[in-house]
């Protein structure tokens, strides 16, 4: 016996369900419309950390900082922004534009303090400075190490090879 969906006529293998499933996942949407945001059921206020271990917000369509946002997808109607970018923006007043830079200066990533964020023009400004501040953390770590032995080295605790 052949059957046929209520709302398209499509033939469908059974008689179980008034509608082909296209026609019923389409019923079922109108019905029941996804619930996205503070409604939906795994809302977890709004931030989360996407994969290099940048903080991301979720920002309202009406802001004013729209335009620095990216969509999660392109089906979802959320956008998200950069944390550290929008604390900057706010700061600042105005949106940033693709090219500027927020560096976060004791390189944690989810730390977005506002003094610990410095604005940079470009990477050609970013990444000399990245390699200074490795330079003097390394610098400052060995400064530690050979104080540490100097002072064992005067206690008579560590000999001198």
């Amino acid at each position: 016996m052949v059957y046929y969906c209520i709302d398209c006529g499509k033939e469908k293998n059974s008689n179980r369900r008034l509608r082909c499933r296209v026609c019923g996942a389409k019923k079922r949407h109108l019905d029941y419309p996804p619930k996205c945001g503070s409604d939906h059921f795994a809302w977890k206020g709004g931030r989360r950390l996407n994969h290099d271990g940048y903080v991301l917000v979720s920002i309202p369509v009406d802001s004013e900082f729209l335009s620095m946002s990216h969509r999660a997808n392109k089906d979802s109607i959320s956008y998200y922004v950069l944390e550290h970018r929008l604390v900057v923006a706010q700061w600042l007043g105005r949106c940033l534009e693709k090219d500027e830079i927020v560096h976060h200066k004791n390189g944690i990533r989810d730390d977005n303090m506002l003094d610990n964020l410095e604005l940079l023009s470009s990477k050609h400004e970013h990444s000399p400075n990245k390699a200074l501040e490795q330079r003097i953390s390394n610098l400052e770590n060995r400064i530690v190490q050979l104080e540490a032995e100097n002072i064992l080295l005067k206690s008579g605790e560590l000999v001198w090879k």
